[in-house]
């Protein structure tokens, strides 16, 4: 068995990720905010370690999870953002 598929080690993992995913506090600073010709928006943040660890973290948890779900992850995005328009 490969050190990958390792049971304790993937639970180890697991946990690593919930870790730092839920522990406080962890700090994100917008930088810069430039705003494109095209409409868009570029947004630079300074993240010290254990932030930039949980951001990587929760965005392959996010990836991980729409795939399983076969969801597009713009369509969850969008649910995202309504049911968070809900509360309005």
């Amino acid at each position: 068995m490969t050190d990958e598929l390792d049971p304790d080690r993937l639970r180890e993992d697991r946990d690593e990720r919930s870790r730092l995913a839920t522990e406080e506090p962890w700090e994100m600073l917008v930088t810069d905010v430039v705003d494109n010709e095209d409409g868009g928006t570029t947004i630079s943040f300074d993240l010290d370690v254990e932030a930039h660890k949980a951001m990587a973290n929760l965005g392959v948890q996010f990836v991980l999870h729409c795939a399983a779900a076969q969801v597009d992850m713009q369509v969850a995005l969008d649910a995202i953002l309504k049911m968070g328009s809900l509360d309005d």
